[in-house]
């Protein structure tokens, strides 16, 4: 693979980058750790402080280490992977923000971990192949147009024992 890391130490972020300068393809794995230099980075969030960190790219899968700490994915930090079928492993994520997987058309999911909490603006948008029947068990909050355009969507049950039993807040418009 083609593909490393690179260190913004003005930004404190750490992000995957082709080192041709290419569009990054195909099967791409998001390790618990990077070390650059002599030094080792634990990442917590996917793509701060940079919309697009995977956007418009031309990635078919994305694999999360099973023991990764991340807790964030960002606003925008998948946006326009039109090619992007799926996500594997992303158990400890707690938020998924604004439009982080929105227009990823092909991207077939039917489950998401039980550890989200916030699903941000847009985040899910325009994705005909998301088919989740149940909620998140620890989501609090879905905010406007999380899953607008989503045609295969049919959750059944909102703020059970089982399905996002401390659901606070459906913004308007949120599906």
């Amino acid at each position: 693979n083609s593909n490393f890391f690179t260190l913004d130490s003005e930004r404190k972020t750490i992000r995957l980058i082709d080192k041709y300068n290419a569009v990054i393809q195909g099967k791409v794995t998001i390790p618990s750790t990077v070390t650059i230099g002599e030094k080792t980075y634990t990442p917590t969030i996917i793509g701060e402080n940079s919309s697009h960190f995977f956007g418009d790219s031309q990635i078919t899968e994305v694999f999360f280490m099973p023991d990764a700490p991340y807790r964030i994915i960002s606003n925008e930090a998948f946006v326009n992977c039109y090619q992007l079928t799926k996500i594997h492993n992303f158990p400890n994520v707690t938020r998924v923000g604004n439009r982080a997987f929105a227009n990823c058309s092909l991207l077939e999911l039917d489950t998401l971990p039980d550890s989200i909490e916030k699903l941000g603006v847009g985040c899910f948008a325009a994705n005909k192949k998301i088919s989740l029947s149940a909620l998140p068990q620890n989501l609090k909050e879905i905010q406007a147009q999380a899953f607008s355009g989503c045609d295969s969507l049919q959750i059944t049950q909102f703020g059970t024992a089982t399905s996002a039993p401390g659901l606070t807040y459906i913004y308007e418009k949120a599906f």
